[in-house]
């Protein structure tokens, strides 16, 4: 009896957990109109890339860059495209970024990848202006090591695009 309720709760908990949190994500993101562009580069090692998710009026002011997770070990900016489909469908122009990890290089620390996240907000704004949108805002946010990364730019940073972070 023990294990079979520990099982039904299980399930029950876990169909509740994932309508809850990922129902909203649910979107047609190439039904609305919205656009990817993939593996565009910030720097010269293997996972200097990100993506960018663009609504369908280009023209938005607002950039939210993420920030995968994975602890600095794994992870990658694949992770988060539901949260940047969901995102661009509401408008928002979205950059998922690839960051250094500790298996990338002996060399690694968290101030490493501090700085490639430097680099690609720079080149993400810069791209995003090149593609018509005039970016005016921009939000920063990520799980586990991006989120993070994401506290790091946003409170400290030498970025020319430091001054239009709004949260």
């Amino acid at each position: 009896v023990a294990a079979i309720t520990a099982v039904a709760t299980a399930s029950v908990y876990r169909w509740w957990y994932s309508n809850r949190v990922y129902g909203p994500l649910k979107c047609d993101f190439e039904g609305d109109g919205c656009q990817v562009v993939k593996d565009l580069r910030y720097g010269t090692a293997k996972n200097d890339t990100y993506d960018i998710y663009q609504p369908p009026a280009k023209i938005s002011t607002n950039l939210f860059i993420l920030f995968h997770g994975g602890g600095f070990v794994y992870g990658d900016k694949s992770d988060d495209k539901r949260w940047a489909e969901f995102l661009a469908t509401k408008g928002f122009v979205v950059a998922a970024v690839n960051y250094p990890q500790y298996a990338d290089s002996v060399q690694w620390s968290v101030e490493a990848s501090y700085m490639q996240v430097e680099k690609a907000v720079d080149a993400v704004v810069e791209e995003c202006r090149s593609r018509g949108c005039d970016v005016k805002n921009i939000a920063v946010g990520g799980r586990d090591s991006g989120g993070t990364l994401a506290m790091l730019y946003a409170y400290r940073n030498n970025s020319a695009a430091h001054e239009m972070v709004r949260f």
